[in-house]
């Protein structure tokens, strides 16, 4: 596997670990969150990737690359990409039209993860969060 597969392979891992932290942080899976969810991760992807087996359960694969993921994905990956899986984060943070605690700090952690400053990230979600 090369280096920008490797790379793919990670931030879907991990992509995935996050987002449904995210959604299932407020103990409330909604239909909107899990729709997000299908759409951001369609069970083709995760089986290609060889995440989940034929009873859709996470294999051994999948928890190696989240590992790894969370060994590497801060120095792999530039800048704009980290950014992007914050956007990601953010869509689900409101999916189900509500900002609840526990998301919002998943979504902080995760970005300060990737290695984001504390200023990075505010000036990056400020626009995503901000509610009409």
């Amino acid at each position: 596997m090369d280096e920008v597969e490797r790379s793919e392979r990670l931030k879907v891992a991990f992509a995935w670990r996050v987002a449904s932290m995210i959604a299932e942080a407020d103990k409330d899976l909604s239909a909107a969150e899990m729709l997000l969810l299908t759409e951001a991760f369609p069970r083709e992807l995760l089986d290609g990737l060889g995440f989940v087996d034929a009873e859709g359960q996470f294999t051994d694969a999948y928890h190696q690359a989240v590992l790894e993921a969370l060994e590497d994905l801060p120095e792999m990956l530039p800048e704009e990409e980290k950014l992007g899986l914050v956007t990601l984060f953010a869509r689900v943070v409101y999916a189900d039209g509500v900002l609840h605690a526990r998301e919002a700090m998943l979504l902080i952690e995760a970005g300060e993860y990737l290695g984001l400053s504390k200023e990075r990230l505010r000036d990056h979600l400020r626009p995503l969060l901000e509610r009409d």
